[in-house]
């Protein structure tokens, strides 16, 4: 029990390669893990992370963004079936003009602001400011009953306000039409 190890990088750029071929580059990283209590099938480690520009490559996606705060804990349980379950994160992360392009969407998605809070019974949105093609909009409010719907007992409950200057309804539908659905079938 207790802090068991740490983790602090700093400095003026970070770049990242992974074999699964992400790829990263970091402005002004200001990253902390710490690795609080390990026992044989589980792992309880904090974190606190600031960054600046940020582009990051994965697969076919592209993600650049001008500054990214993340913060929380997760605590590994090997025996969960559940990813979420397993990882148990909570974390409060904001997001400042992101611009997110993957082949899936055949248009941009740019995030003005995204500033959430998570725990598993609870998402606290305090605001999601997107723009996708010609559409705006902004999102508020609460997601609960996580836990519940993981384990297949009860739906999710939300109360969330949403608010567009302009929706074009028909481009919409046309960009996620299909989208998690087997084009073979």
């Amino acid at each position: 029990k207790g802090k068991m190890g740490e983790a602090h990088v700093t400095g003026n750029r970070l770049n990242v390669s992974m074999a699964n071929g992400m790829k990263a580059s970091v402005q002004n990283p200001d990253i902390n893990v710490g690795i609080n209590n390990m026992m044989k099938e589980q792992l309880v480690a904090a974190f606190d992370m600031k960054v600046g520009t940020t582009a990051v490559e994965m697969d076919s996606m592209n993600v650049a963004l001008d500054d990214l705060s993340l913060d929380g804990t997760v605590r590994l349980d090997s025996m969960q079936q559940d990813l979420l379950k397993q990882y148990n994160p909570r974390f409060s992360a904001a997001v400042h003009n992101a611009k997110v392009s993957m082949p899936q969407l055949p248009e941009m998605v740019q995030l003005k602001a995204f500033d959430v809070t998570y725990r598993p019974e609870r998402l606290d949105v305090k605001t999601a400011k997107v723009t996708m093609g010609r559409s705006d909009f902004e999102l508020y409010g609460t997601v609960d009953n996580f836990e519940d719907w993981m384990d297949n007992r009860a739906m999710l409950r939300g109360d969330l306000n949403f608010t567009s200057n302009y929706a074009d309804i028909d481009q919409i539908m046309d960009i996620f039409s299909g989208m998690g659905s087997d084009e073979d079938t």
